[in-house]
């Protein structure tokens, strides 16, 4: 026995001078637990988790990750999180130690190569593991690189790597799920993982947070949110960011059909790279719908399949009650308005959502004392009406915040007027088309022009109202009486004019231009000696001034109609920047 026990301890000695790892954590992942007293195992337990401690404190600082490197730091990571069996504890420490690690760029790409991915989805799903689990998924998404190769990987990986973030989104911790909606942000802009995110349902999970502080807003909860507002504001984030790579695959998809037709085709997106989800790609593509009449026709005309997505996930609804109940006092929810706003003028470009904005005339009750005009605001225009004046104020400016004025008044100017590229298929004005699609707007209530629930037969008003553009041409001219599809389009910027008025909007509009005036006056007489670049970079101008003239679009809109030749509005009042380097300039 004696023999054996020097045989095997000599064994065990030449596999730990052979391998690369230091000899404490060979030892720790070969030790059989039955082999030791309890007080002994406890001890090696103690040891190996103080060790890992003081790596998870030095791991972030650059001048620790060379020598990590040279003793096989990535290898260590590895054995610890095969190692750790029967020992929840010590799983959340070799969790905390790889999401410190994964500040630097090359430890991340090293334990892709590794095999460090596959060992993280292996982890069950604990109190334990939740936490650390939900941040290393995150740092993973951090590093652009790194996580390309991870959506490179094999089939199984990405749509385990979705499922473990969605399941995380659900978990018992707060942290645990703030972490899962950062990851999204970061991670949903990858085509592959943004199949796997659809194919999962993903969208549905996405929406809990937004929907229960909703509905605590509604009820009067507002001691709840104190952790319920922060996931919420990441998944509002994460929303924003599902819908702009959806924009993006329908434009790239649309404009690689127009360009195979006319000349050489576009490269394929590869799976695993990332989609330019930027502001300013997103910007581009907008501006590429109002002015190629070719692309504008082929937008309003296919079919999006995210649109039906939404509509039976009631994300118009839900939107409208976080802008209509969020407290103007607290900046998260302001930030949350913002993104859901900018979600709402992504996918207004679209006729379908467009008819739930001015149809939504019977939501839920509103909350007495819940909002300043919380009685009025049950329509969806009436809402971003209030949007688009003081009815959101931050701390910052003491005035509404103008990138939610801008944001909110461009979602109008989408319901209430066509872009430039359109104008040939409008009726020309004073036509009998362009009149009978007036007069069916204004003549019928905003109840008429409701989506009706599924099951629910449609009414009689409900016969004139715009048809669904998103079924092609054809369906469009046979279906409701509608001839062509330019008086389809003409009947549904007509109901929302109608909507604008009904919702008081004409003085809300005006309110805003004088707001835009007493601006002017404040940058004319305090910034005097200001050149005129740094006055146009002055963030609050800025935005009031692109505010303005959204405002005077809707005003011409409402008060005219198209000329033949030019479908640019010509506004009354033009915001301009009023300092004396302008004005010398000018």
């Amino acid at each position: 026995t004696s023999g054996g026990t020097a045989g095997e301890q000599q064994q065990q000695q030449q596999q730990a001078a052979e391998s690369p790892l230091p000899p404490m954590l060979v030892a720790a992942a070969a030790a059989q637990p039955e082999g030791f007293p309890d007080d002994v195992q406890q001890l090696r337990l103690k040891r190996l988790i103080g060790v890992i401690r003081c790596l998870t404190c030095t791991g972030e600082y650059v001048e620790a990750l060379a020598p990590y490197l040279s003793h096989q730091g990535v290898e260590c990571c590895c054995v610890l999180l095969q190692a750790w069996q029967g020992a929840g504890v010590l799983l959340n420490e070799v969790l905390q130690m790889v999401c410190s690690l994964l500040a630097h760029r090359r430890f991340g790409e090293l334990l892709v190569e590794l095999g460090g991915v596959q060992l993280l989805l292996a982890c069950p799903r604990t109190p334990h593991s939740s936490m650390g689990l939900s941040l290393a998924l995150f740092g993973l998404a951090s590093l652009p690189l790194a996580f390309e190769r991870t959506c490179a990987l094999p089939p199984p990986v990405p749509s385990q790597l979705v499922a473990a973030a969605l399941s995380l989104l659900a978990a018992s911790s707060d942290a645990a799920r703030k972490n899962a909606a950062l990851f999204f942000d970061s991670a949903v802009h990858y085509p592959v993982l943004l199949e796997s995110f659809d194919a999962a349902e993903g969208l549905h999970r996405l929406l809990f947070p937004l929907g229960h502080v909703a509905q605590l807003l509604q009820a009067g909860h507002i001691t709840e949110l104190r952790a319920e507002k922060q996931v919420a504001y990441h998944a509002s984030r994460a929303l924003l960011q599902y819908v702009r790579a959806h924009f993006v695959l329908h434009m790239t998809s649309l404009q690689r059909r127009l360009r195979d037709a006319q000349g050489p085709p576009l490269a394929q997106q590869q799976p695993h790279k990332p989609l330019n989800t930027s502001a300013a790609s997103v910007d581009e593509l907008i501006t590429a719908l109002s002015t190629d009449p070719k692309l504008a026709e082929a937008f309003v005309r296919t079919r999006w399949p995210l649109l039906e997505q939404l509509s039976e996930q009631n994300l118009v609804p839900l939107i409208l009650e976080l802008v209509r109940a969020a407290p103007a006092e607290e900046r998260y929810f302001s930030d949350i308005c913002l993104y859901c706003l900018e979600v709402l003028q992504l996918i207004t470009l679209s006729p379908l959502p467009r008819r739930a904005i001015y149809g939504s005339g019977s939501g839920p009750a509103p909350r007495s004392g819940s909002h300043p005009h919380s009685q009025q605001l049950r329509s969806g225009m009436a809402i971003l009406l209030h949007a688009a004046s003081t009815g959101n104020v931050t701390p910052f400016y003491g005035l509404a915040d103008p990138e939610i004025i801008a944001t909110a008044l461009q979602v109008i100017c989408n319901c209430v007027t066509a872009p430039p590229a359109l104008a040939y298929l409008l009726p020309a004005p004073g036509s009998t088309a362009s009149s009978a699609a007036a007069a069916a707007a204004a003549d019928k209530p905003l109840e008429a022009h409701q989506t009706p629930q599924p099951g629910e037969p449609p009414s009689h008003s409900d016969a004139a109202a715009p048809p669904a553009l998103e079924l092609g041409p054809s369906a469009v001219q046979a279906s409701r009486g509608w001839q062509s599809l330019g008086e389809a389009l003409e009947a549904s910027y007509a109901a929302a004019r109608q909507a604008v008025r009904t919702s008081n909007g004409i003085r809300v509009l005006l309110m805003l231009l004088q707001v835009s005036m007493v601006l002017g006056w404040m940058g004319n007489t305090l910034l005097p000696s200001y050149d005129r670049t740094l006055c146009w970079q002055q963030p609050t101008l800025l935005q009031y001034t692109k505010a303005t003239y959204r405002v005077s679009t809707v005003l011409w809109i409402g008060s005219t109609q198209y000329s033949s030749g030019c479908m640019e509005p010509q506004p009354a009042i033009v915001s301009k920047c009023v300092c004396p380097a302008c004005a010398r300039r000018t």
